[in-house]
């Protein structure tokens, strides 16, 4: 089936924090993903992920910071990637918020950055321990710049993800055909079954 990654729109003023949560719908079956996110540098500074509410064990077990790579967080981009150590498929009930992204806002009055899913540096992956047929459908946002009285000054935004982000996506064969195993961790995908190690430093 087709599993929906979203991310909200926002907005804010140049000093803000603003706060995107990522939420999934139709997530049923999923035994590993992976995908990066990419914005704009010149408009957003990344801060921090956040918001690991299903990481527990019956859900996305040990899922956190630690299965993203942000060594290109300063150049627009990030890679994440879980896999469940129970070698075991999971489902989440729809809206579920998977983690925060968390930006300064640096850009200037007027100017937009999208904050989107994409296949670089890591392609979108979805795959299944029961070889279930898994697409990758993305809703991404947009965060646009506004003038106010608050400009300059840091204040936390918090978006939802209800009723945000741009027209859907899909992506499945598209950026990679992949049953489980996962390649290897040189290709920026892991394949351990005892739970996600860092993404390599190059990826």
């Amino acid at each position: 089936g087709d599993v929906t990654f979203s991310i909200p729109d926002g907005s804010g003023v140049q000093g803000e924090t603003i706060a995107l949560p990522v939420t999934v719908s139709n997530f049923r079956d999923v035994g590993a993903f992976q995908f990066s996110v990419n914005w704009s540098p010149d408009v957003l500074r990344f801060n921090q992920l956040t918001g690991f509410e299903h990481s527990g064990v019956t859900e996305l077990l040990a899922f956190s910071s630690s299965n993203f790579n942000l060594d290109k967080a300063s150049e627009g981009r990030i890679a994440g990637l879980w896999d469940s150590p129970l070698a075991s498929d999971i489902s989440l009930p729809d809206g579920a918020s998977i983690f925060t992204l968390e930006f300064t806002i640096v850009g200037n009055a007027g100017a937009q950055s999208p904050v989107a899913f994409s296949g670089t540096p890591t392609a979108r992956v979805l795959t299944s321990f029961n070889a279930v047929p898994l697409n990758f459908f993305q809703r991404d946002g947009t965060v646009s710049i506004s003038t106010g009285p608050n400009a300059g000054i840091e204040r936390n935004i918090v978006f939802s993800a209800e009723g945000g982000g741009s027209p859907g996506q899909r992506h499945g064969a598209g950026d990679a055909d992949l049953a489980l195993p996962l390649p290897p961790e040189s290709s920026c995908q892991c394949s351990g079954r005892g739970g996600c190690p860092l993404l390599a430093a190059n990826c």
